[in-house]
């Protein structure tokens, strides 16, 4: 059974001016999100990228228009989002829908942090499902146009392989050194998928390493820091 509830209503709500004070240790309890029932990955790859960045975040929250913020205690919440170059802002109230969890407490329906506390990723959620009408509007897209409605910036995308066809991984380094250093949103993913000729037991391999290092397919991982470090091989020797 899915019903409405006040956010407010749910146990020590942070507000999002509030969530944006938080600890870096409780950001990034924050950042670990659940997608709920939506297929809508490729957006909430998007906003995990985006709520590293504490400037972008405050944009897309309108934390830096300080006027905005008389709303919340009217129980409203504005968001801003860009369309085809043009700031489009977003009124919700702080209606979610939610469903009861095992102990009868309720729980967001749709995208929600692991931290049970927080709540931006819902919000911001609710408001680009009413940009684009519904919810289900969401069920498909790519993590680029998400990033393009969330912060008005080109995105630029680029894949590694071995060097011969796509980026080749030395050039990359230098590349995304220079980018983090610069505050650029950066991310990265393992998804195989766009590669038509490789054999489905090849992708399921590779999926299987990545998920040996904790990486989850198809998931995207935002690149904050790129630096050479010293490493010990097999046979004692370092390098960079």
């Amino acid at each position: 059974m899915i019903g409405f509830t006040r956010s407010v209503e749910l146990d020590n709500l942070k507000s999002l001016d509030e969530a944006n004070e938080l600890t870096q240790e409780q950001l990034i309890d924050g950042q670990r999100i659940f997608m709920g029932e939506l297929e809508d990955k490729w957006f909430i790859n998007a906003l995990s990228m985006v709520a590293v960045e504490p400037q972008t975040f405050k944009m897309v929250n309108c934390l830096d228009i300080g006027t905005f913020l008389e709303f919340q205690k009217y129980g409203l919440y504005i968001f801003k989002f860009k369309k085809q170059g043009q700031s489009v802002f977003v009124i919700i109230d702080d209606q979610l829908p939610c469903i009861k969890d095992a102990n009868g407490a309720p729980i967001p329906f749709f995208a929600r942090c692991q931290n049970r506390n927080l709540f931006w990723v819902s919000l911001i959620e609710k408001a680009y499902a009413k940009l684009h009408q519904r919810y289900w509007a969401l069920s498909g897209g790519s993590t680029a146009e998400a990033l393009h409605d969330l912060t008005g910036m080109a995105i630029e995308q680029c894949f590694m392989d071995s060097g011969d066809q796509m980026t080749n991984p030395k050039n990359l380094f230098h590349c995304l050194k220079v980018l983090t250093s610069d505050g650029c949103l950066v991310g990265a993913r393992v998804d195989y998928e766009m590669f038509s000729a490789m054999k489905d037991s090849t992708k399921k391999k590779f999926y299987s390493e990545a998920e040996g290092l904790g990486i989850h397919r198809r998931y995207m991982y935002s690149i904050l820091d790129v630096r050479e470090i010293m490493a010990q091989d097999e046979g004692g020797a370092w390098s960079k």
